[in-house]
């Protein structure tokens, strides 16, 4: 089996995985934040962003399938969510790049906070207690309901830096998985 991170994680199927999904988190919160007005051509950009996230991802879930195939919960777990995520970024890419409605991303993001909670949950109760993790988990709840105001254009200008503050920690969630939780650096106890 590959060298393994935290809980017996394989870890450059995490590291490759997170190496991709920072992309379109930082680019989508710099947008927003610097007040894009996600024209055609911006909108390419960021759809290029959004498959390189898609493209990640769906690495890093198939790695846990194939080093660990039905076994481990964590394996399952972190094979589950990225695959969950490489739809929302293949969605991304549709709407930023052909310009489809965003609500269908929206959308998408709503259906996907139950699992997702239950992911987290579910981490948790298999022993991945260490609050650090559990936050970076429950960050991304918050950058999917982020997603669906924006998108939808719920709570205007507020809505907007709601979902753009999350994907910032969420990018910040994801260098720590890269990082830590894929065994590069020891997570401890807390991380």
């Amino acid at each position: 089996m590959p060298f393994a991170g935290a809980v017996g994680v394989p870890a450059p199927a995490v590291a490759i995985g997170m190496s991709g999904l920072i992309f379109p988190l930082w680019a989508i919160g710099a947008a927003i934040f610097l007040g894009y007005e996600f024209t055609p051509a911006e909108g390419k950009a960021l759809g290029a962003t959004c498959l390189v996230g898609c493209y990640s991802l769906s690495f890093q879930g198939l790695w846990h399938i194939i080093a660990n195939p039905l076994g481990g919960v964590f394996s399952i777990i972190f094979a589950t969510i990225p695959f969950m995520y490489a739809v929302t970024w293949l969605v991304g890419f549709f709407v930023n790049v052909f310009g489809f409605d965003g609500k269908v991303l929206g959308q998408v993001c709503l259906q996907e906070m139950i699992p997702q909670i239950i992911a987290s949950v579910a981490c948790w109760m298999a022993g991945g207690t260490q609050p650090m993790l559990q936050i970076d988990l429950w960050f991304y709840i918050l950058v999917l309901f982020g997603f669906f105001l924006f998108t939808h254009g719920y709570g205007g200008k507020g809505g907007a830096y709601y979902c753009g503050l999350f994907c910032f920690l969420s990018w910040i969630a994801t260098v720590h998985l890269q990082f830590w939780w894929s065994g590069i650096f020891d997570p401890g106890p807390f991380w």
